[in-house]
């Protein structure tokens, strides 16, 4: 278990991090729903499996999302 704090250039960084720990959980915290959103979208483009969970989601979606993670279906959770 580890704690990376990225500032700067984010969303580098973070792939490059990603990167090199792929088969590792992690969780991504972000300031805003629309950072979770936009960088959930950028993981996904990059084709790392991830999910987000923010205030948008109802109860079901936020289980379903923390049940991918739990299961292994999805490695980070924004």
């Amino acid at each position: 278990q580890s704690f990376t704090y990225i500032e700067g250039e984010r969303i580098s960084k973070l792939l490059e991090y990603v990167n090199n720990y792929k088969d590792s959980k992690m969780i991504v915290f972000t300031n805003s729903k629309d950072d979770c959103k936009n960088i959930n979208n950028i993981l996904i483009r990059n084709g790392i499996n991830s999910s987000a969970i923010h205030g948008d989601f109802d109860q079901s979606q936020r289980m379903r999302m923390l049940n991918d993670f739990k299961s292994g279906r999805s490695n980070i959770l924004c």
